[in-house]
């Protein structure tokens, strides 16, 4: 089977993988891109959880208001 130039197997590309984990100098960077990530992702929900928060106290807010008009 002839390969082309560039083109790696399976095997190499782990082989590869494996070195960039083992690396001493990567591992702060993966470990600080993981915290950042998770640190993001709360960040996200907590603003969505204040978006409901916010629609639902302001849906309560105006359906409270309607319930005192009185028509005669």
């Amino acid at each position: 089977m002839t390969r082309l130039a560039g083109e790696e197997t399976d095997e190499e590309k782990l082989e590869a993988i494996r070195s960039l984990v083992e690396n001493d100098e990567i591992k702060p960077i993966l470990r600080d891109f993981g915290t950042q990530t998770r640190r993001e992702t709360d960040k996200k929900y907590f603003h969505i959880f204040l978006i409901v928060l916010l629609f639902l106290t302001g849906l309560g807010w105006l359906f409270d208001n309607q319930s005192h008009i009185k028509t005669d």
